[in-house]
């Protein structure tokens, strides 16, 4: 044995105290409404999934989503979607808004007001998606 320094009996050894745990951020979560009958439009956060079963009508109004591999942006035209009940789901997944350095969210906020507007979306409704709404979010219409 060498000659250390000895360690005083019957003392625990010092423990140092973790750090404390970070609470995680709230994952953002997609917002929908009913737009008119057979209709529905969806806020979808950046990287956030859709996930349904069925037949349906996807025009992208703002931002853009991955379905089967596929980016649709909002200048392409709608696509038929459908998903057998006896298959696995079809899952939506948002791409990201549209990036443009030269806009502020308030501009933002204003085009994605206007397309909702223009696509019959109520005000109530209108309202309710626009207070989720971020310049990372796609919009979406389904329709039956």
């Amino acid at each position: 044995r060498s000659a250390g320094p000895k360690r005083p009996q019957n003392v625990a050894p010092r423990r140092e105290k973790p750090p404390p745990q970070e609470l995680p951020a709230e994952p953002a979560t997609l917002t929908a409404v009913e737009a008119r009958e057979g209709r529905a439009v969806v806020l979808l956060p950046a990287e956030q999934t859709l996930t349904f079963a069925g037949k349906c009508l996807l025009t992208c109004l703002y931002g853009s989503v991955r379905v089967f591999g596929f980016t649709i942006a909002p200048d392409q035209p709608s696509y038929d979607l459908y998903s057998p009940h006896t298959y696995c789901a079809l899952t939506v997944e948002a791409g990201g808004g549209i990036k443009d350095p030269e806009k502020s969210e308030k501009e933002m906020k204003v085009e994605a007001r206007a397309l909702l507007r223009a696509h019959l979306v109520p005000q109530e409704a209108r309202v309710r998606l626009l207070k989720s709404f971020g310049p990372d979010c796609s919009l979406l219409l389904l329709e039956q």
